[in-house]
């Protein structure tokens, strides 16, 4: 959705926000699906009046977990009170769902075109070594996405957000 804005700030009934928040501890994952919903709300009330919130979750990268449940529990039973309080429409996208596509089983990482589930490079603080083909591999660094698996992360988000309808 484009981003429109009336004298300097946002309108609401253009504009779409987005929260994406990659949390990898585990254990924090209940307390940060409060404080995503309690955001949430925040732009579904004054002065920003949000009427349209995408909630994209990639917790664990593929690695499903107790909190991991909780977390994504907790934000589905609060999407309803951002809606009736806020008057939002909320959507949430959850890449588990590709996440294990790709890395835990069918159809696997090899029919997305990469040679490799890991990643292009193994520093997470280097680009050197230099990542030599990037576009085969799921992560350029470890738990960082390529630019490959941006796209289809896009490519699915854009899938998921045509099955959306307008309150």
């Amino acid at each position: 959705m484009q981003r429109a804005t009336v004298s300097g700030q946002i309108h609401p009934g253009r504009t779409a926000l987005s929260h994406d928040s990659p949390i990898t501890d585990s254990a924090g994952l209940p307390a940060a699906a409060e404080t995503i919903l309690y955001n949430s709300l925040v732009l579904a009330s004054s002065p920003t009046f949000a009427k349209y919130i995408l909630l994209v979750d990639n917790h664990g990268l593929g690695k499903e977990t107790a909190e991991g449940s909780e977390y994504r529990s907790k934000l589905y039973g609060g999407l309803a009170g951002i809606q009736s309080v806020g008057h939002a429409n909320v959507g949430f996208i959850d890449f588990g769902e590709l996440w294990n596509a790709v890395l835990n089983g069918s159809p696997g990482y090899h029919q997305f075109g990469y040679v490799s589930s890991g990643a292009c490079t193994e520093s997470t603080s280097s680009l050197f070594p230099e990542c030599i083909d990037p576009f085969q591999t799921f992560y350029w660094m470890p738990e960082y996405p390529s630019a490959q698996t941006h796209r289809i992360m896009a490519t699915f988000a854009e899938e998921a957000l045509t099955q959306c309808t307008n309150p």
